[in-house]
């Protein structure tokens, strides 16, 4: 039977996430809709930060006391960003800051999140920060452009999983004209598939389905077509595609009527 996190206990949460990252190179995080309760901190927090979780549950916030001064005004603002469009995007859900550690050292960090909905409409954000070295942060940071490691993109494939056969949450999808037809094509291939895609991976492969090139739906999605290239190689890996046109003949069919 599937359970709200919400009510879940301590104890089973830890038990639950804390296995998917055993380096603690990263932090798995999860709160509410409004970003003001915490509901929980993997350990890999205390490893990063140097820093007790539990002081989080009565204060979320009380980390960005810790970020670097110059990082503040930005985080904030990107933070704004990211309520406002709703956590949809995970490209754009990408945030980089530095914080302070006790032993006077800084650690570099970045951030992505993105919203679930649990099946009795409870939603969450749920976020993995991952410590980067300084070289990849400043690249990141200059370009404004997630730097791709491989145990992120492990880690959020993980957790995906873990989050919809425990809990039965899904990334929930944006609703407007158009995209009531993509909510279709991911249940679609919710149903057909043991992979979860990103709102913008569900957006690209539906799109190349249709016959347009990469060029054509960074037009779209207002993306580079470079990002788009991405997202579809990143699909090809979950799935295990040599190439498009096998990507194509198993998506294709999936598009409704």
């Amino acid at each position: 039977m599937l359970k709200d996190i919400k009510k879940a206990s301590e104890s089973e949460l830890k038990k639950t996430f804390n296995c998917l990252d055993p380096d603690k190179t990263s932090v798995i995080w999860i709160r509410n809709l409004e970003m003001t309760q915490q509901i929980f901190m993997s350990d890999g927090y205390e490893h990063i930060w140097q820093r007790d979780p539990a002081e989080l549950y009565d204060s979320p916030f009380m980390w960005f006391d810790f970020l670097v001064r110059e990082n503040k005004v930005s985080y904030m603002k990107q933070l704004e960003a990211r309520h406002n469009q709703g956590y949809h995007d995970i490209d754009k859900n990408v945030v980089w800051y530095q914080v302070y550690r006790p032993d006077q050292t800084i650690a570099h960090i970045q951030c992505r999140c993105q919203r679930y909905i649990s099946p009795n409409n409870q939603y969450y954000i749920v976020g993995i920060s991952e410590k980067v070295e300084p070289q990849q942060w400043d690249a990141a940071y200059a370009n404004k452009q997630a730097y791709q490691s491989d145990n992120y993109q492990s880690l959020k494939k993980q957790l995906d999983a873990v989050l919809q056969k425990k809990f039965g949450l899904r990334v929930d999808m944006p609703l407007n004209t158009t995209d009531e037809l993509l909510k279709r094509f991911y249940e679609n291939i919710k149903l057909s598939f043991e992979v979860t895609l990103s709102a913008r991976e569900m957006e690209a492969i539906f799109h190349l389905c249709q016959g347009k090139s990469a060029k054509e739906i960074g037009k779209l999605l207002n993306l580079s077509h470079r990002t788009v290239e991405t997202h579809i190689y990143n699909i090809r890996e979950k799935m295990g595609c040599p190439n498009k046109l096998t990507l194509i003949s198993l998506f294709r069919p999936l598009i409704p009527g």
